[in-house]
C-alpha cells in the first residue's frame, strides 16, 4: 500500500513524503505489521513508490485505507497469498 501520487497525479516530493508518513502513522495507530517496500513495475516508466506490505489486514480495511489515501487501486492477498489487484475507483 502506498500514499504516493493520489489518484494517479504526480505530487511533489514533499507532499508524497508527508502522505507516506501519514500512512505510516495510521498503520502504527492501528497496530498493523507493515514492512517497507517499493512498488514498481519492471517495464513501466512511472517511478517506484515507497509503500508498505501490510500483514493481516482484511480486504475491507485495505480498501478503506486505500480510499482514505486516495489511491486508484491496491494489491491485496488472502491467506492463500495470491495477489489481487483491487480497483478503488
Amino acid at each position: 500500500m502506498t500514499a504516493y501520487n493520489p489518484l494517479g497525479r504526480r505530487a511533489t516530493a514533499r507532499e508524497n513524503a508527508q502522505r507516506h508518513e501519514a500512512l505510516r502513522a495510521e498503520l502504527a495507530r492501528r497496530k498493523l505489521v507493515a514492512i517497507r517496500g517499493i512498488g514498481e513495475h519492471p517495464r513501466n516508466p512511472w517511478p517506484g513508490e515507497p509503500s508498505f506490505l501490510v500483514l493481516g489486514i482484511s480486504r475491507r480495511a485495505a480498501r478503506a485505507l486505500g480510499r482514505q489515501f486516495e489511491q486508484n487501486a491496491i494489491v491485496w492477498a488472502a491467506p492463500d497469498a495470491v495477489p489481487k489487484l483491487i480497483l478503488l475507483r
